[in-house]
């Protein structure tokens, strides 16, 4: 329980950043510059086209429409997990849900891309948040699975790790 206490935690301290950013930048000060380290921070993970991207504060998130729906459903699916992703794990294997996840997205933006049609918010939203959500479904019990193998190894102090 406290492994997915943690996860939820680190999830909403990702997405707690992304909604930080534009009320940090349009503060002055130490606020404005912690916001632009923000923005900085997540420019090499996204394009932060003003165009694409849901503004708060006056100002543009530092990730755009598509990628924030993947942070906060991600998020979402962590919380779900328990309830809802053991299950649908039980019945369909990572790489299929996986598939599937990607399956709209990769579409929404190869369509739009060769000029198939226009790729829109509700589409970035609805493809983004699948995404998200159902990756969250797959990694969860894989990260459940890290941090309880990094416990053990931490606990067990007859053990020398070398590193080359």
């Amino acid at each position: 329980m406290r492994t997915h206490v943690l996860l939820l935690f680190a999830a909403a301290c990702w997405c707690g950043a992304i909604i930080a950013a534009p009320a940090a930048i349009a503060a002055d000060g130490p606020a404005h510059t912690a916001g632009s380290a923000i923005y900085a921070f997540f420019s090499p993970v996204c394009h932060q086209w003003d165009s694409h991207s849901f503004h708060l504060f006056g100002h543009k998130l530092p990730v755009c429409i598509r990628c924030s729906a993947i942070y906060f459903a991600f998020f979402a699916g962590i919380a779900l997990y328990p309830s809802v992703g053991k299950r649908l794990m039980r019945r369909w294997s990572a790489r299929t849900v996986i598939v599937v996840a990607a399956a709209g997205m990769i579409a929404d933006v190869a369509g739009s891309a060769f000029g198939l049609f226009e790729s829109t918010t509700v589409s970035r939203l609805v493809t983004g948040g699948t995404f998200g959500l159902l990756t969250a479904f797959v990694l969860t019990p894989v990260f459940h699975e890290l941090i309880a193998s990094l416990r053990l190894t931490g606990c067990d102090s007859d053990t020398h790790h070398h590193f080359s």
